[in-house]
């Protein structure tokens, strides 16, 4: 009899133990994004853009449930942090972040693989300050002593902070370009594409232009929180991104990318 109970709970913890894995493995996978017009944003209430394209086509690959959602109060960085989101979307290497996320093997600052697309920073400002400034470098936005719009938590990258610039934060692109007419910044330092993109759909493309000048080159990945309850989190960064990879390969992305740009 004694034998018959040891038998029966180790079947039991057996049978809970298979069904626990099963649900975790067929668990609804939560991204979380910012607004990063053409890359992933929300339109009629759905994600839409780039990556958020590339990323249903790669889980359904994987055949795995998931959600992507755009928090409003809070950045998806903080609840990843919390380990309210499974995964980032479109976040840049930093050291303090691998306390709480988990980076794809291979991806580090400047120098990096398994990266889901890679940006160019420029400097926006506006159609009249285009010839008034001139701007090539980090030492002439100091020497002209311009107020830099920035979006408040990005990281940018340790030059441009080291650069000891007049730096004023906003939360998001939009306000920026509105700072940037209002005349509180002189210039903004964005991506160039989402720019341009945010620019057109505030309807002031002819308000504003860019200067020349690539400031900042940097390449953004997705990564997991450590607190998210996802099974084997290294694992599934490397299946992500082997089917990402067959994905570019097949030239799919690019189509994507050709048909957005």
């Amino acid at each position: 009899m004694y034998y018959r109970q040891i038998l029966s709970i180790i079947v039991i913890l057996f049978i809970s133990t298979y069904y626990s894995n099963v649900e975790a493995q067929n668990s609804k996978v939560i991204f979380g994004s910012e607004t990063l017009i053409p890359f992933e944003y929300e339109e009629n209430g759905k994600p839409a853009g780039i990556n958020v394209q590339l990323i249903d086509l790669v889980m359904k690959e994987m055949e795995r449930d998931y959600e992507i959602i755009f928090p409003e109060d809070e950045r998806s960085l903080d609840l990843a942090r919390k380990g309210e989101i499974d995964i980032v979307m479109s976040v840049s290497y930093k050291e303090s972040r691998e306390d709480f996320l988990i980076y794809p093997d291979g991806f580090h600052n400047e120098q990096a693989e398994r990266f889901m697309w890679s940006s160019e920073y420029v400097l926006f400002t506006t159609s009249n300050n285009i010839d008034a400034f001139d701007i090539d470098s980090y030492e002439d936005i100091r020497n002209q002593d311009l107020k830099v719009g920035v979006i408040s938590g990005v990281s940018y990258n340790q030059e441009f902070w080291d650069a000891n610039l007049n730096v004023i934060e906003n939360a998001s692109d939009e306000e920026n370009f509105k700072a940037l007419l209002n005349g509180d910044i002189d210039v903004y330092l964005t991506d160039r594409i989402i720019g341009r993109y945010t620019a057109k759909g505030m309807n002031i493309s002819s308000q504003v232009g860019h200067f020349p000048r690539k400031f900042i080159n940097k390449p953004y990945t997705i990564a997991v929180s450590r607190k998210s309850n996802l099974e084997n989190k290294e694992a599934f960064l490397i299946r992500f991104f082997e089917e990402f990879e067959l994905i570019k390969k097949k030239g799919i992305a690019k189509r994507i990318y050709l048909k957005t740009l």
